[in-house]
């Protein structure tokens, strides 16, 4: 199994940017594993977007529950500066239960944008989490 380490960025309840020189191919299937300190999280992912020697865009499609916790603590600890309690959630707010698969044929740039524009709506309150889930869900069917 191929491994590629990379710094994650633009960490959001759909997905992040890792930088990486050895970016994985667009439509790859990744598991992600993303460290802060002595917590992690885990996901599996699919490469929406790659540039060589840069990094990719990931979009997370399954988690489990206690991973879904973990991310959403850390979305609003970086969106609102306030520690939460891992598994604690706002049910209008809470993340999708996980991110939609992207289509086999990959995904375009512009995908990968309307992704991240949606992240950032959602976690800025703009929209409801089930608002952004359908969205990314129409998006990628």
């Amino acid at each position: 199994m191929a491994n590629a380490d990379g710094r994650c960025t633009d960490l959001g309840v759909a997905g992040c940017y890792v930088d990486s020189i050895n970016p994985f191919p667009a439509g790859s299937s990744v598991r992600v594993s993303v460290w802060q300190g002595s917590r992690r999280f885990e996901s599996q992912a699919s490469v929406v977007y790659s540039l060589p020697g840069m990094g990719m865009g990931l979009v997370f499609t399954e988690m489990e529950p206690s991973e879904r916790a973990t991310l959403q603590a850390w979305v609003r600890e970086l969106s609102c500066g306030l520690e939460t309690e891992p598994g604690h959630s706002d049910p209008a707010h809470a993340p999708p239960a996980a991110a939609p698969q992207p289509s086999q044929s990959g995904a375009s740039p512009e995908r990968a944008v309307l992704t991240h524009l949606i992240d950032l709506l959602a976690r800025k309150r703009h929209i409801t989490a089930q608002e952004a889930e359908d969205l990314l869900r129409e998006l990628f069917s």
